[in-house]
């Protein structure tokens, strides 16, 4: 996840497919990790077809 879009992501808000660097069309089958810019894991995200975004279904944290 570049850097720019930091803020969205540590808030736990939805986040757009070209928010993501490496994206794939095949990762709106299933539930994807999301890493922030320092590789630290970020949560868990899944691709809602109807608003067609990336919703967070778990975030993991630490300060």
């Amino acid at each position: 996840m570049p850097e720019q879009f930091a803020k969205v992501l540590y808030n736990g808000n939805r986040i757009e497919p070209e928010m993501i660097r490496s994206f794939e069309a095949s990762m709106q089958q299933k539930p994807i990790r999301i890493y922030d810019e320092k590789d630290h894991f970020i949560g868990i995200y899944e691709f809602q077809q109807e608003r067609g975004n990336f919703k967070p279904v778990k975030v993991f944290m630490e300060e």
